[in-house]
């Protein structure tokens, strides 16, 4: 079975080739199965989505053999069902690079995501993306539109993954609605562990309770980003919220606070 290397193509338009997938959950499947033997590039054809599914991806580039994948301004949605309301799941996998792709979440119960990130992945970049969440309207701490957690479902600590990189997307409900989820960018461990994320240049919007939360976690970055409240009223809520994070490698700088809709408080 021959590992893959070189371009391809997700369209749904055409038939199913040795180069082109129909569906993000078929390419996904091939290379977790199949593994990469060189650099993969796959690109979504504009004009071929939407694309209606969650998918799971556990196989592991390198830093040579990277796997990106090039939405072209292209949606992937799904509302989920319980217990796994999340559209993208990086589980395990290592070296991916989501490019310019719209990642819509339209759950309305609590555990709804964009991505989750767990089990040991490493070095992956989500990156001039929209990531949306337009129908949840609840409080619940399991929401995200990026979440590292053990559990596709719960907010649970363990080693999520080390040297990951946010960097440059929209994160909003995309409409004037009072959705969005409790956290925009979630990290929670259950103790200090050294994980080097970074959180970079982002516009985080209509959170409920903080735009990026660490919990345990060590030698993050969080620089340069937008958080907006502008759709959420809060009791209480944070810019950027860490508890127990440790290391010398700590850079939070540049990140702009705006439009707090509270009842009580605001914290740094």
């Amino acid at each position: 079975m021959a590992q893959l290397s070189g371009k391809y193509t997700i369209n749904k338009g055409v038939a199913a080739s040795t180069t082109n997938y129909t569906s993000f959950r078929s390419f996904a499947s091939a290379i977790n199965s199949k593994g990469v033997s060189g650099p993969v590039t796959v690109d979504v054809v504009a004009g071929s989505g939407p694309y209606s599914e969650q998918v799971a991806f556990s196989a592991s580039g390198t830093a040579t053999n990277t796997i990106t994948i090039n939405g072209n301004g292209e949606k992937i949605t799904s509302s989920g069902s319980y217990p796994n309301y999340t559209v993208i799941h990086l589980n395990g996998a290592d070296f991916f690079t989501f490019n310019n792709l719209t990642v819509e979440a339209n759950g309305t119960s609590s555990g709804t995501r964009c991505y989750t990130i767990n089990r040991g992945a490493n070095s992956n970049t989500i990156k001039n993306s929209n990531l949306l969440m337009p129908r949840y309207t609840g409080t619940s701490s399991y929401t995200a539109y990026v979440m590292y957690s053990s559990d596709l479902y719960y907010r649970r600590g363990a080693n999520h993954g080390t040297g990951n990189v946010v960097k440059d997307n929209v994160m909003s409900n995309g409409v004037s609605t009072t959705a969005g989820p409790y956290c925009g960018v979630a990290d929670y461990r259950c103790c200090t562990q050294s994980d080097g994320n970074i959180v970079d240049n982002n516009i985080i919007s209509d959170v409920y309770y903080a735009g990026i939360y660490n919990y345990y976690a060590s030698n993050f970055e969080a620089t340069n980003n937008t958080i907006n409240f502008r759709s959420r009223t809060s009791y209480t809520c944070y810019g950027i919220y860490g508890y127990r994070g440790a290391g010398d490698k700590v850079k939070i700088n540049g990140n702009k606070i705006e439009n707090q809709n509270l009842t009580t408080g605001m914290y740094g």
